[in-house]
């Protein structure tokens, strides 16, 4: 979980700077501790005092967000 989101080049962060910025700032939120959790979800909910299947969703929705912007693979 530690490898970088985006690549280096300057069109992709500016690109990705775009799309963090639709996102609410509770899925934000999620996304930050999320990278600070090594991508562990029981982690995330606990910090953020939610329901770890809540945690999934939004990771969910920042994960469709970014698959429609061509970032994440598959």
């Amino acid at each position: 979980m530690n490898e970088p989101i985006i690549d280096d080049d300057v069109d992709s962060r500016i690109a990705f700077a775009q799309i963090w910025e639709e996102l609410d700032p509770k899925l934000q939120r999620s996304g930050i501790v999320l990278r600070q959790k090594d991508g562990n979800l029981v982690a995330v909910a606990r910090t953020l005092r939610i329901h770890r299947n809540t945690a999934g969703f939004w990771l969910k929705k920042i994960e469709s967000l970014l698959k429609k912007h061509g970032f994440g693979g598959d």
